[in-house]
């Protein structure tokens, strides 16, 4: 009896460790934790002045980029308080110094409005249609002639009206990591890899070959 229990608590220790590990993966694997300018996003403002905040935060006019720009903003990842990894286009036409930019790039845009509707693609859906919509194009990725060859060439591009919530936003961006993580855990599975027993060195190489590429429009002419 006094064996029983103790293969009991065994039991219970093991699984309550790999439900911890099994989150830590998940939050690890979406969560930024590169050294780069951390700025929150007051989509109230409009686009030049969220612009020229994170030129401050570089410390320099980011139009001598010419292309994009990361930083990483809180939010709150698999329950817990993380980072985004974020892009902003410092490039022609906005930066109109920049030569045209010629990029091998596959957008997945989304927009809503200050009534919560959404377009992607240029199509109105449902909210609630959403992540079918993104792991539907995912499953495209390296097959279709009409999607990116790998996710390397596919950024996440999400534009939002005047007057729209944040609230908002930050359920689109909950949808879009969660179906890229879901995605990326499916892959696994078919090649028999399971997502959860993965350690950090396996997750950062992960994060190359599967990167979560989210970019905020902010008036970008040409898309």
């Amino acid at each position: 009896m006094k064996h029983t229990a103790i293969i009991i608590l065994i039991l219970i220790v093991g699984i309550g460790c790999f439900n911890k590990k099994d989150r830590n993966n998940r939050f690890d694997f979406i969560n930024c934790s590169d050294t780069i300018p951390e700025m929150d996003i007051d989509i109230k403002r409009n686009a030049d002045s969220i612009r020229n905040d994170l030129s401050e935060l570089y410390g320099y006019d980011l139009c001598e980029e010419c292309g994009w720009v990361n930083f990483k903003m809180p939010f709150k990842i698999q329950n817990k308080s993380g980072f985004l990894k974020v892009m902003i286009d410092y490039d022609y036409e906005i930066c109109d110094n920049c030569p045209i930019a010629m990029r091998e790039r596959n957008y997945f845009s989304i927009m809503f409005n200050q009534h919560d509707k959404l377009l992607v693609a240029g199509r109105p859906i449902e909210k609630d249609s959403l992540k079918p919509q993104i792991i539907k194009y995912l499953s495209k990725v390296g097959k279709d002639d009409l999607a990116p060859e790998d996710l390397n060439g596919l950024n996440y591009l999400i534009y939002w009206k005047p007057d729209c919530n944040r609230e908002m936003l930050d359920s689109i961006l909950t949808i879009v990591y969660q179906s890229h993580l879901e995605f990326v855990e499916n892959e696994l599975k078919t090649k028999n890899i399971d997502f959860c027993s993965l350690n950090r060195m396996q997750l950062d190489s992960l994060k190359l070959k599967y990167p979560l590429r989210i970019e905020f429009d902010l008036e970008k002419a040409g898309i």
